[in-house]
């Protein structure tokens, strides 16, 4: 900026499972982020739940221990429209990413299994205050433009695959400033 400030594009969080990023800094010791923090989701009726630190909660089976441990905190939806949830999360452990079950879900969109899907689905308050933005927000694009299988892939990588999958930490300056310029400086000592 005008006053030397650094301007990242978009916010990153840094997840439990990127193993290789951590790698990294511990190769060059370097300690860029904020402790796991609680997260929260907003849509534009405001905060609809906010998470605890689930690695900090005793483990449960996935999908479980997730949906447990955030249900009491969803303060915009009654409990009816959380057990909606029940259907997707058949579907959720059905689904394994074999080519036969990507197959499958892939000739359905996200919206026709997680509202419309065989055993019932989503509340429609489920679906337009949480399911729907949250898949916006994780793949930039609705969920009826979205593949089922696409979908359940990046729901189970960033929230259902293990129960501390969601606990989010962030770099405590620009990435550029906390972890490639110190990256940069150890190539170039190195000759590179």
């Amino acid at each position: 900026t005008a006053n030397g400030r650094a301007v990242e594009a978009g916010c990153k969080g840094f997840w439990r499972h990127y193993k290789n990023i951590d790698a990294l800094c511990d190769e060059l010791d370097l300690r860029p982020f904020t402790p796991y923090t609680s997260s929260a989701f907003y849509s534009p009726a405001g905060k609809e739940v906010q998470a605890p630190i689930l690695g900090d909660l005793p483990r449960l089976p996935t999908p479980f221990g997730t949906l447990l441990y955030t249900s009491p905190y969803f303060t915009n939806l009654s409990i009816e429209d959380r057990l909606s949830a029940l259907p997707l999360a058949l579907d959720l452990l059905q689904y394994d990413a074999s080519d036969a079950s990507y197959a499958r879900y892939d000739t359905m969109s996200a919206r026709e299994v997680f509202v419309d899907g065989d055993r019932g689905g989503a509340s429609p308050a489920l679906y337009e205050r949480f399911l729907a933005p949250i898949l916006c927000a994780l793949m930039f694009a609705p969920p009826e433009e979205l593949s089922a299988a696409a979908a359940m892939d990046v729901l189970y990588g960033y929230v259902l695959a293990h129960q501390d999958d969601f606990d989010v930490r962030w770099c405590k300056g620009t990435i550029a400033e906390e972890i490639f310029q110190p990256w940069v400086a150890r190539i170039e000592a190195a000759g590179g």
